[in-house]
């Protein structure tokens, strides 16, 4: 019997059909995996809002609709309770600590570590220093179930509230757990709070000496904007003239909008010690700044709202806002539609303040319907989410015709 040779590329074939085949059942089971994922992580999130408390709020309250939204939102946990500690926060402030406390334990994850260290911090601030204190307790439960950046950030803030309350033994072993970027920037909030010994610009650069890590200029810009705050805020203006120079030079050293962004801060620093030329030549570069930014980029509106929001508080200053804001709204048709919501959003709480009611919702219909026009359900969702915080914040009613943009099948069910 003679062997015929199998023809060309025969083997190849083989080898790339069974490539094929596993590559299919790859695929198969990575999707089963990935459906399963998904129905813990919608279960998580259903049991997180199964609601034994009874609700004494207004079940229309702009809240309760950002609760219900938020569970519709969320790409994994991380996510839900980003949206959801926001939420309690606002609770909080609005004093309704009942619903803020069910809502903090119900949270899955660490999430009831941010919710309640945030409780704590308005407790504190309305001089309620037990409870909060009671908070703070409760926070550090869920606390190392935080990972990376957010982890930092919810240490050296809990670290914050112990020093506040002259936990200083507590906050010391907390801190020693910090990276050094993050004890540099507790340090910048101890500053303002003058809890430790204040410091002029020589020593104030030997502590940023002793931080290795030097490639983050916003967060010793930060740092050296907190020594200014606190030697201006005693009298010493020479000492916090110095500081807030070396500040703007950092600021601006590297083009970096994120190291851009604390030219506000400056801005607000000098002008509340008295600098008022500085904080205007601050003010004044960075709405250059801002201006020059690419129309697309999705941070230029929220970066200007925030310098809005500062020169409003000087007074006289609402027709240059006003200005500000019509150029502002010529760039939201470039900017990407998922981060549009937030764009408007940014305008409209500056146009609150100085246009009126009437002006801002027209602001935030462009955000609803931007939020609406994006395909994905949970750009949707998250959208609307940010709709429902911005009448909080406002102290107002969502009106009639933005929850049908927001919610429209509910309003529809209603009617």
């Amino acid at each position: 019997m003679s062997f015929n040779p199998p023809p060309q590329n025969f083997w190849k074939r083989v080898i790339a059909g069974g490539a094929g085949m596993f590559l299919m059942c790859a695929e198969a089971q990575q999707s089963a995996t990935i459906q399963q994922s998904q129905t813990l992580l919608d279960q998580i999130i259903a049991d997180s809002q199964k609601h034994a408390f009874h609700r004494t709020t207004d079940s229309g309250h702009p809240l309760r609709l950002a609760e219900s939204l938020a569970a519709a939102v969320a790409g994994d946990l991380s996510e839900y309770n980003d949206l959801m500690v926001e939420i309690i926060a606002r609770w909080a402030k609005a004093g309704e600590f009942a619903e803020a406390e069910y809502l903090a334990d119900n949270l899955p994850a660490s999430g009831p570590a941010r919710a309640h260290l945030e409780i704590a911090w308005v407790l504190f601030r309305d001089g309620k220093r037990e409870r909060a204190a009671e908070h703070l307790k409760r926070s550090l439960e869920t606390m190392d179930q935080a990972r990376g950046r957010k982890a930092e950030v919810l240490r050296t803030r809990y670290c914050e509230l112990l020093y506040s309350l002259d936990r200083v033994a507590e906050a010391r072993s907390m801190e020693s757990r910090l990276s050094e970027l993050a004890r540099l920037e507790l340090d910048a909030r101890l500053q303002r709070l003058q809890i430790k010994p204040a410091l002029d610009l020589a020593q104030a650069q030997r502590r940023l000496a002793q931080c290795e890590d030097r490639g983050v200029d916003r967060v010793r810009a930060a740092f050296l904007l907190g020594c200014a705050d606190r030697q201006l805020r005693e009298g010493h203006q020479k000492a916090g003239f110095e500081l807030l120079q070396e500040v703007g030079r950092l600021a601006t050293r590297d083009g970096l909008p994120s190291a851009q962004r604390v030219l506000v801060d400056l801005a607000k620093t000098a002008h509340a010690g008295g600098e008022f030329k500085e904080a205007d030549k601050a003010i004044k570069l960075y709405l250059e700044i801002v201006k020059n930014y690419a129309d697309a980029a999705d941070w230029k509106a929220p970066y200007l709202a925030e310098a809005l929001d500062v020169i409003v508080d000087w007074k006289g200053r609402e027709k240059q806002v006003k200005e500000w804001l019509k150029v502002a709204e010529t760039w939201l048709p470039k900017v990407f539609v998922l981060e549009a919501p937030k764009s408007a959003l940014a305008l409209a709480r500056v146009a609150e303040r100085v246009a009126g009611t009437a002006e801002s919702d027209r602001l935030v219909i462009m955000a609803a319907k931007a939020g609406r026009a994006h395909p994905h359900p949970r750009a949707q969702a998250n959208a609307a989410v940010l709709v429902c915080l911005f009448y909080t914040d406002a102290g107002r009613a969502i009106p009639a015709d933005i929850r049908t943009i927001i919610n429209p099948q509910a309003e529809a069910a209603i009617h």
